[in-house]
């Protein structure tokens, strides 16, 4: 979630006086005598405020305040005199409705007059005109000319004309309050079916109940200065007070001080405002809290090998016979029966000192600690499935090969020093983080309090869910055989919002290429903070702790994968895991973006569908199912292939999410919620129950039906979890939580907290999903100094 509008420190000056409408004789005799009055005014002096993608910001103030010139600032209309307005994206204003128009020509005429005035083609204009006449309820009037309407029709055809568009920066100065009562209502149930599309979104009004229920932010200005800026009831309040000429409450934002107005405003100290000596405290604190934490961590590491003792390991087989030749630590070998505690019925080859499994007995070993602990067996066409247990926790490993290895195949068996030592450092970049933010908001340095983006609270609860069960899938194996379907919801959604912004911006005039790449730029922007910390850990923990790899050695075998790039094919060293959706997402996004620029039509009703049903068909006939493509060569490489295919399902699901949405088929809320219902429940047996099989394609369409019906807000699940916070912010971490979980999946905790590995599983969620809520807070604050501090020079 990015920022799409940031004004910093933004002032416009009129000049006033006698510099109008005199020649060069007059003002000079003027300036002669001392008669040449010239004033400067400042309609709007030091404004800053920031807004996010789905922000809604409402600016009150009395008449004259500033309001319509920093709009039209905001709109490109007017260049500040002082300061800086950032726009990310496509900027529509809905100022004077009442401008544009002939007064001699016909309705009709005039509604393509102010299309293309707005920048609509003539062929937009020609599909959406009976809609526009529709809404505007002219359509009897449409062949009359323009001068014959009355002010309240004229004002509804300019509305109609200007609410088509679906920018990223919507303005609306007093636009909600044209026409009769019944169009006041209809206007705005559109205004609002804009700003659910995820535009931030700019409302000047007077009406301090508008602005209640329909924005989340409020800038106060009077006489040009920045009053208040922040929560809606907070700022509102204020503003109400200053009405009423009551003393100003106490709440949490500085009031600045100014004059010019007939009331005084004085500095409130607000919740954020400390003292010279507070901040000292504070830091003073924060450093003592930071060391302290280091110090326990190093002691805990330190006599971390003490207290583990060897692990004892379970070693046995399923369906086919496993020959165990020994182990190796830190370069020292062991025989079996070096570190054998019981053979379980196992046939020893004493010649080969090997020992071969007779049907699934258990072989138990003592294998000594060490950083680099090895389990060889051997491998090839008859080998057979290995399941290693220790202290609750297991892991599986197949043995079976095209060709037999004549030394047979290493397998890495973890180490719970280096589980603990990673429980540690998780420990201090934890605490580390949140005292930075603590502190950094006790200094008075954080933003304003954050407001959750208007989004989809059902599709981010489900977003959340398919994390969770990622999340189980990457640290209990056998509780969840089908975890990569997660990657499938998560392709099958990219492609559907990708839909829509593609919808939003279709004729905005970009070529393709340049378009494709702006959209790639976007998400990689958006991708790289959090992929670029989660990556750092991954070092930390997984790397250079666990297994002594060199920085050098990290760098030339992980470059791809930290650029980002790894789904092209170029490395198969895989280290985080996400890493090769993230790039395969920004790779097809890219492919997609561009043919849906170059050959909508061709795409949506060829391209897509056939390329879905052969990557599929390929799939299914040499694997045999989605949830794994191999684990070979061509493992990453086909994501890209696989995440075109899936990205095109999704687009064509928002077509049709489209097109029933028109229709207004929200009779069927019934059926919606029984369909969405089928659809989860199957998804979950499939993940949970099923393990890889040939179902996953059906489930994969599973997705495609219920992201589909959860757009549409028609069923009681989208009812009810539309407007929730609280799965609005589950949504909003899940991608956080994707990146990290599978590096801290890595972190037996059994092991490190000496509980069962049931347990474990729980524990492992809860710190995921904590960590992911301190580190999406962490980098937005990095982000937000690095802005402050590096990019502004």
């Amino acid at each position: 979630m990015g920022v799409v509008l940031k004004a910093d420190d933004v002032a416009i000056r009129y000049i006033t006086g006698d510099f109008k409408d005199i020649g060069i004789k007059e003002y000079t005799m003027r300036r002669l005598t001392g008669n040449y009055h010239v004033k400067e005014f400042m309609a709007v002096d030091g404004v800053s405020f920031e807004l996010e993608e789905g922000d809604m910001l409402g600016i009150i103030g009395s008449n004259g305040a500033g309001k319509s010139t920093l709009l039209k600032a905001i709109a490109g209309i007017m260049e500040p005199t002082r300061g800086q307005i950032q726009k990310n994206g496509d900027v529509a204003a809905l100022l004077e409705l009442g401008s544009g128009f002939d007064g001699d020509l016909t309705v009709k005429e005039n509604a393509y007059l102010r299309g293309a005035m707005l920048g609509y083609t003539r062929d937009f204009m020609d599909k959406t005109y009976d809609q526009i006449i529709e809404f505007a309820e002219l359509r009897e009037f449409e062949d009359r000319p323009f001068k014959q309407l009355s002010s309240g029709m004229k004002s509804r055809l300019a509305f109609s004309i200007a609410s088509l568009v679906n920018p990223d920066i919507l303005i609306l100065d007093e636009v909600l309050s044209v026409g009769d009562g019944a169009f006041k209502e209809k206007s705005a149930m559109k205004m609002k079916e804009i700003i659910s599309r995820g535009a931030a979104t700019i409302l000047v009004s007077h009406s301090l109940d508008e602005i209640r229920e329909l924005c989340n932010k409020v800038l106060w200005i009077d006489h040009g200065k920045q009053i208040a800026f922040g929560e809606t009831e907070e700022v509102c309040s204020l503003y109400e007070c200053s009405l009423k000429g009551e003393p100003l409450p106490k709440v949490c934002m500085m009031v600045t001080e100014y004059e010019g107005s007939e009331k005084n405003f004085t500095e409130v100290e607000g919740l954020n405002s400390v003292t010279k000596n507070e901040r000292k405290r504070n830091t003073f604190w924060i450093v003592i809290a930071v060391l302290g934490i280091m110090l326990v961590s190093l002691l805990g590491i330190s006599i971390s090998g003490n207290v583990l003792q060897p692990s004892i390991l379970i070693l046995s087989a399923a369906e086919r016979e496993i020959t165990f030749r020994g182990g190796r630590v830190d370069g020292v070998w062991y025989n079996p029966n070096d570190i054998l505690i019981s053979d379980g019925n196992w046939i020893e080859d004493a010649e080969e000192n090997t020992y071969t499994s007779t049907g699934g007995e258990s072989f138990t070993i003592d294998l000594p600690l060490g950083r680099d602990r090895i389990l060889v067996f051997d491998s090839g066409p008859e080998e057979g499935l290995v399941r290693l247990e220790w202290d609750g926790g297991a892991v599986y490993w197949e043995m079976r090969q095209g060709d037999f290895a004549e030394w047979g195949k290493d397998c890495v068996v973890p180490d719970p020093r280096a589980q603990a030592f990673g429980g540690y450092v998780v420990f201090v970049i934890f605490f580390g983080m949140l005292f930075v933010i603590v502190g950094d908001r006790k200094l008075g340095n954080a933003p304003a309090k954050k407001t959750l983006v208007r989004r989809n609270g059902f599709i981010e609860l489900l977003r959340f869910i398919v994390c969770m069960y990622v999340c189980i899938h990457h640290y209990a194996y056998d509780w969840s055989p089908s975890g990569y379907l997660g990657v499938d919801f998560f392709f099958v959604l990219s492609g559907f919002l990708l839909m829509r912004h593609f919808n939003a911006n279709e004729n905005d005039g970009v070529s393709p290429g340049k378009a494709a790449l702006q959209y790639t730029r976007g998400r990689y922007r958006r991708l790289l903070p959090h992929y670029m910390f989660t990556f750092l850990l991954s070092v930390i923990l997984t790397q250079m702790i666990a297994h002594s790899v060199t920085l050098p050695s990290l760098i030339s075998n992980n470059l791809w994968e930290l650029l980002l790039l790894e789904g092209a094919g170029f490395s198969d060293n895989l280290m985080i895991g996400p890493g090769w959706y993230c790039s395969s997402l920004i790779l097809a996004g890219y492919l997609v973006y561009f043919l849906l620029k170059k050959c909508k039509e061709n795409y949506l009703y060829f391209i897509a569908p056939v390329s879905l049903l052969l990557i599929w068909g390929w799939m299914y006939q040499k694997i045999g199912h989605l949830n794994r493509w191999t684990q070979y060569d061509t493992f990453v490489f086909t994501g890209t292939l696989r995440g075109f295919a899936e990205i095109g399902l999704g687009c064509i699901c928002c077509q049709i999410c489209e097109k029933l949405r028109e229709k207004e088929g929200k009779n069927f809320s019934v059926i919606s919620t029984v369909a969405e219902s089928l659809c989860f429940a199957y998804m979950m047996y499939i993940v949970v129950a099923a393990g890889p099989s040939r179902a996953d394609f059906v489930c994969a369409f599973a997705m495609a039906v219920l992201i589909t019906s959860a757009f549409l807000q028609w069923s009681l699940f989208s009812k009810l979890f539309v407007e929730s916070r609280l799965a609005n912010y589950l949504g909003e971490i899940s991608m956080a939580i994707y990146l990290n979980h599978l590096v801290l999946s890595k972190i037996d905790f059994s092991i490190l907290l000496n509980i069962s590995w049931k347990v474990s599983v729980y524990i492992c969620l809860a710190v995921v999903i904590l960590f992911s809520v301190v580190s999406s807070a962490f980098v937005g604050l990095v982000k937000r100094l690095l802005e402050k501090h590096f990019l502004k020079v």
